[in-house]
């Protein structure tokens, strides 16, 4: 053995880091299974590459995720270099424990942070992609101008938006996520049975899915903790360690989170019920607490506005003979007071475009 790269970090990366040819490791498992049960040998080619992807691990049990050396060692003569993404706690340590230092390079991918251009961005671009909610922009200005000159000192940056629903929480932290790059890392705590989120978050065996893995998976240093309201009473302390110092660790992985931001939404309508419903220990782990406010008459205009005239792009050239773009912007203007959200206006527009030109193709055929 020649090389052992352990690289932590997105798949997309990952890829760019290997060479183009190479054994996987779910291939070398599946060949020692075979020995082991039906005897023979399997030759690999000389001066090999064995890749393991961070689902590989999966594949493997308790025992060879322990003893994961004892795999390497059944095609160690032909095996010069191996790459493992996002590798367990357990096999680090063996590798460790076995292998020479001077053969093992640990890669962390390094995540896009908040550069001057991404703060000019967002200030320029915020007001045309989140309607009706100025008053964010300028209460997140000063939370990514401190990451832009590291006052955060890598420290995670916890933000909490809450209001109603539809009204820009979700596409604000895609927007942020945006102007960084990368495509934004999101859990919807919702979704979740109680037991099932604590062995998520807490992690139970290194096949399961666990918050952890995930997160050494994210492309993006934006963090969205969707509904964050709706969690497990109990899960929440999973979360002081990563509030406080950018580390969460379960008994399988351990994740660095320094200079993320980590969005909290929630539908509570003020600071008061956030803090009666979550608890001083979660409360005051908050950076800043943001209120999304309804949307006014005026915000409603224009985002049918903004909905019509993206809707109207989509369709051909024989479509928009069919659909009449100022008639259908002054019904849904005039009917303006009566939408309460972002997602109530597409539905309804989105449904009413799709029946007029259904009906307009049920008649001519």
């Amino acid at each position: 053995m020649k090389k052992i790269i352990l690289y932590y970090g997105p798949r997309l990366e990952f890829d760019k880091l290997i060479p183009e040819n190479f054994y996987t490791l779910d291939q070398v498992v599946r060949w020692i299974d075979i020995q082991n049960r039906f005897g023979g040998s399997v030759d690999l080619n000389n001066n090999s590459s064995l890749v393991g992807y961070s689902m590989s691990y999966s594949g493997i049990t308790e025992g060879a995720e322990q003893n994961f050396v004892s795999i390497l060692d059944v095609f160690n003569e032909a095996i010069d270099e191996v790459y493992l993404q996002n590798p367990t706690e357990g096999i680090r340590k063996e590798i460790e424990r076995v292998f020479s230092k001077e053969i093992i390079e640990i890669r962390h991918h390094n995540y896009e942070t908040v550069s001057k251009d991404a703060l000019l961005e967002f200030n320029s671009n915020f007001d045309n992609r989140i309607i009706g909610q100025n008053h964010v922009k300028e209460q997140l200005l000063p939370t990514l101008y401190n990451i832009y000159k590291g006052k955060n000192e890598g420290k995670p940056s916890i933000l909490m938006f809450y209001g109603n629903s539809g009204v820009g929480k979700t596409e604000t932290a895609k927007f942020i996520s945006d102007s960084l790059g990368g495509n934004l890392f999101r859990k919807q705590l919702s979704m979740f049975q109680n037991n099932e989120l604590l062995d998520y978050l807490f992690g139970t065996k290194h096949s399961a899915s666990s918050f952890t893995k995930d997160l050494l998976e994210r492309e993006s240093n934006v963090i969205l903790l969707d509904e964050f309201d709706k969690a497990y009473f109990s899960s929440y302390n999973a979360f002081y360690q990563v509030f406080d110092e950018g580390i969460f660790e379960d008994k399988n992985y351990k994740v660095n989170l320094k200079n993320t931001i980590i969005i909290c939404t929630s539908n509570y309508k003020t600071p008061e019920e956030i803090r009666r419903t979550l608890g001083d220990p979660i409360f005051f782990r908050f950076d800043r607490m943001i209120k999304f406010e309804d949307l006014t008459l005026e915000s409603k205009i224009e985002i049918i506005n903004q909905v019509i005239y993206e809707e109207y792009k989509k369709l051909n050239s024989d479509e928009r003979q069919v659909v009449d773009y100022e008639e259908l912007k002054s019904k849904y203007i005039d009917q303006a007071k009566r939408f309460v959200n972002y997602r109530h206006i597409k539905f309804l527009i989105q449904n009413d475009i799709n029946g007029i030109l259904v009906r307009d193709f049920l008649e001519v055929h």
